[in-house]
């Protein structure tokens, strides 16, 4: 029996070297692997690779080298990865072959956080799975299962005033599931990349927003409650752009937003934005696709829906989806005089039995009016107090069950003249032009980077409405050949809503910026000006196409040429915009100004300005006006790019 041991031990031990060196070999093999990968990534130069670039976000320094936008170290592999493709590619590869039991506590495996740029770098150099380590990626597995996607839009929701967030409109993509249907897709999720806005100072956040001082994040959200934000509460429009993409690329996108969904970009109001990271992200699932490179200085959102339309084949299908005020505007329109007694009935609290018009109705009558009165209900309960929602919500209660035994859904109005962002006039303008006043004949320049004003073409863009930015402009005296600044407005916001009984609506306007006095008798007098009005519109009752304003305005002054250096007042201004159609505007304005505080002082103005537009991005304007005792007349012609 001793033996026997004796012979078991022997065997043992002469058996366990060659365990220890199994187990101790596939590592040293491992890494032989990873360095045979690296120097064969080294020869093909994969760090150069455009792909490789758009993984990492790379962009091309002023100067040289390159530099990632995302400021998160958990980002890289390699401590200078954020600068240097090379070393985070070589850092990466030999990460990928780390040990699963040597992965830190708490946190995931390399390749877990890391799959689109394993996906690829398996693909270009041949990686043998079998060599690798087999981390379980169960988050991941599970994110990818429960998303189950066949599809990817991107969704543009249209302009919003009132916040400078989304002034230019705002877009994100939306994840469509294969059970996805029309009536299904407001389960499925969107994805966003925006600021973490750390401020509500207005001057903080646009010296923050350009130049890179928020951190820019990407989110998921359900997608109905984006459609309430923007649809319901904002009465903005919306607009989804289903793309054709292969279930490979889709995949890729995927892995590739698995990746950034918790890193910290630099975000830049101008360029690198909502808009421009949202493009980034479709480049990632097929980098073919030249999305980013058609933006160099500024990316607005508008543009990169055009974008979409510049790669051949990549839009499938264009779906409108109206705004709640929308919605309701054009079913009010299409009432009768019967239905339109009905729908005010029920807007000022009354029964429907209360209501001799609404019995003789057609079942479609019926259903129509009282879906029209529900959509209004929803419109008021987003915008009325708790202790209000509870008389609102008893009285939709009985007209639900009221619509409840009639016929089904009504066919939802859309506008006649709805068109895409897509379908508008390019953001950048520059103007040449001609005029004469009681100084003699002179030449003009202008230029803009954005956005558009009160006469431009406003297919995909809101009605008489202006968004001005950096807007510059200048003229040259014949007589004296002197230039003269006439303006440059940093901001210039107006928002002419005609009020409306049900929902209201007031117009506004402010600006800020330096332009040339013209009331001080001064060729060359400028002033630093800041001013801001506010008022009513309403449609013209002579003409369809017609909203008349007026607004009761402040301005602020400051110039050398004020003998106290400053000057305060306060003013009007009125007008009539016109549309005669697409191709013609006109704009009918008087305004005037009381200087009472300061350099006192009178200022008037008033006019004629007339648009005729060959195409959405060619223009002729025509102004005739008198500015105090100075009659003149000006032709320019313009072009948006």
């Amino acid at each position: 029996m001793a033996s026997l041991k004796f012979r078991f031990l022997l065997l043992f031990a002469a058996f366990l070297p060659c365990v220890a060196m199994s187990a101790f070999a596939e590592p040293g093999a491992q890494n032989d692997y990873a360095e045979s990968l690296a120097a064969k990534a080294k020869d093909e130069k994969l760090w150069d690779d455009k792909y490789w670039h758009i993984l990492m976000h790379y962009r091309k320094n002023l100067l040289w080298g390159v530099n990632s936008e995302v400021a998160d170290k958990k980002f890289y592999n390699s401590p200078d990865g954020q600068h240097n493709p090379k070393e985070e590619l070589e850092a990466t590869l030999r990460a990928f072959f780390l040990p699963v039991a040597e992965t830190p506590n708490g946190e995931e495996h390399p390749q877990c956080n890391f799959p689109a740029r394993l996906k690829w770098l398996s693909k270009r150099l041949n990686i043998d799975a079998s060599q690798l380590p087999n981390p379980k990626c169960e988050r991941l597995e599970h994110w990818l299962a429960s998303l189950n996607v066949n599809r990817v839009t991107l969704v543009f929701a249209s302009y919003y005033i009132a916040s400078p967030a989304s002034m230019f409109g705002h877009t994100f993509l939306r994840l469509d599931r294969e059970t996805s249907g029309a009536d299904l897709e407001l389960m499925d999720y969107g994805v966003g990349y925006a600021a973490n806005m750390d401020t509500e100072n207005p001057v903080l956040m646009a010296y923050k927003g350009m130049f890179g001082l928020f951190d820019g994040v990407f989110s998921t959200f359900p997608y109905y409650m984006k459609v309430q934000q923007y649809g319901n509460m904002e009465s903005r429009d919306m607009w989804e752009y289903q793309l054709s993409l292969t279930d490979e690329q889709i995949n890729g996108l995927l892995l590739h937003l698995w990746e950034v969904g918790s890193v910290r970009f630099r975000y830049f109001y101008f360029r690198e934005n909502c808009a421009f990271e949202l493009l980034a992200l479709l480049e990632s699932g097929n980098p073919d696709l030249r999305l980013t490179d058609q933006f160099q200085t500024a990316t607005v959102p508008t543009q990169t829906v055009k974008a979409l339309y510049t790669e051949k084949n990549l839009v499938a299908r264009r779906i409108y989806r109206p705004s709640l005020t929308t919605r309701l505007e054009l079913a009010r329109k299409n009432m009768d005089e019967s239905q339109t007694r009905v729908f005010k009935g029920l807007v000022s609290g009354k029964n429907l039995s209360d209501i001799p018009e609404y019995a003789p109705l057609s079942d479609e009558k019926k259903a129509a009016t009282l879906d029209a009165f529900l959509d209004y209900q929803q419109y008021s309960v987003t915008r009325s107090r708790k202790d209000e929602n509870e008389g609102l919500v008893k009285h939709s209660r009985n007209v639900l069950i009221e619509r409840s035994g009639l016929p089904g859904k009504t066919e939802e109005p859309v506008p006649n003249n709805a068109k895409g962002p897509e379908e508008g006039h390019d953001s950048n303008k520059a103007a040449l032009g001609f005029g004469a006043n009681n100084a003699g004949g002179f030449e003009r320049v202008s230029l803009r980077p954005a956005y558009n004003d009160l006469l431009s073409y406003w297919a995909g863009y809101s009605e008489n409405s202006q968004i001005i930015y950096f807007d510059g402009s200048a003229r040259i005296y014949n007589q004296t050949g002197k230039a003269v600044l006439e303006q440059f407005s940093l901001v210039d916001l107006v928002s002419i809503t005609p009020y409306d009984p049900l929902y209201g609506g007031t117009s506004w306007r402010v600006g800020f910026g330096f332009r040339n006095l013209r009331d001080l008798g001064c060729e060359a007098c400028d002033s630093f000006y800041v001013n801001f009005g506010d008022g009513y519109a309403v449609r013209a009752p002579f003409y369809h196409g017609a909203v008349m304003y007026a607004l009761l305005v402040a301005n602020g002054e400051t110039a050398q040429k004020f003998d106290l250096g400053y000057r305060f007042g306060a003013g009007a201004d009125a007008g009539i915009l016109i549309e005669e159609s697409d191709a013609w505007k006109t704009q009918v304005f008087g305004k005037g100004l009381r200087h009472f505080y300061g350099n006192v002082s009178n200022e008037y103005e008033y006019g004629v300005k007339q648009r005729y537009a060959m195409n959405k991005n060619t223009e002729f304007v025509l102004s005739l006006s008198r500015i105090n005792d100075d009659n003149e007349a000006a032709l320019s012609f313009g072009a948006y790019f």
